[in-house]
């Protein structure tokens, strides 16, 4: 079997696929309410702002959050799927506050 090629991805290089979220939601039959949540992870993701989400056997998460240097600024372990985009959505307002996904918060809360 040949090794799958893998492609470097450098810190300024736009992420493949990064628009999948979005074409997903499109096509989903959920609430204003979820998409909007689930929409925080592609405006992470846009603005350049990484993160990871592990779910554990007893129904916990840990969550981080960082940048392109692949630095963790921040983790949690978080009890409810629910509490995620919230968290994340705070800790990119605190840690990542010059960011693009910073600007247009403070545009809609403004």
């Amino acid at each position: 079997m040949k090794d799958p090629e893998y492609k470097h991805i450098g810190p300024n290089d736009p992420l493949p696929g990064m628009d999948h979220i979005g074409r997903i939601l499109a096509h989903c039959d959920t609430d204003d309410e979820d998409k909007q949540k689930i929409s925080v992870f592609q405006e992470l993701l846009n603005s350049k702002i990484y993160f990871s989400i592990l779910c554990f056997w007893d129904g916990t998460f840990d969550v981080k959050i960082g940048d392109a240097s692949n630095v963790w600024k921040e983790t949690a372990n978080l009890p409810a799927w629910e509490d995620v985009p919230a968290w994340l959505e705070v800790q990119a307002l605190e840690h990542f506050p010059d960011s693009d996904f910073s600007k247009r918060r403070e545009r809609q809360v403004g």
